[in-house]
C-alpha cells in the first residue's frame, strides 16, 4: 500500500523524482468516463485483449470505489 500523503512527504533523490515523473507521464487520471475512454483507446492502439488497472491511493476504500466506477463504465459486475 501507498503511504498517506503526510507520511510520504520527504525529500526525494533526483533518481526517485525521475522515476516518479515517468510513472506520472504514463498514468491515466480523471473521471471514470475519462479513464475508461483512455483505457479503450490504449487497448485499441496496442491491440490488447486485457488490461490490468492499478489505482494509486493509500485509502483502500477509495481504491475499491475507483474499481467499482471503472467496472460500471465497462459494464462489469464488481
Amino acid at each position: 500500500p501507498m503511504l498517506p500523503p503526510d507520511q510520504a512527504e520527504r525529500d526525494y533523490s533526483p533518481a526517485e523524482l525521475m522515476a516518479l515523473d515517468a510513472l506520472k507521464a504514463n498514468a491515466l487520471v480523471g473521471s471514470a468516463a475519462t479513464v475508461s475512454n483512455k483505457l479503450r483507446a490504449l487497448a485499441d492502439r496496442l491491440a490488447l485483449d486485457e488490461l490490468v488497472v492499478i489505482t494509486w491511493t493509500h485509502d483502500p476504500q477509495a481504491q475499491l470505489h475507483s474499481y467499482e466506477l471503472l467496472a460500471q463504465e465497462f459494464n462489469l459486475k464488481p
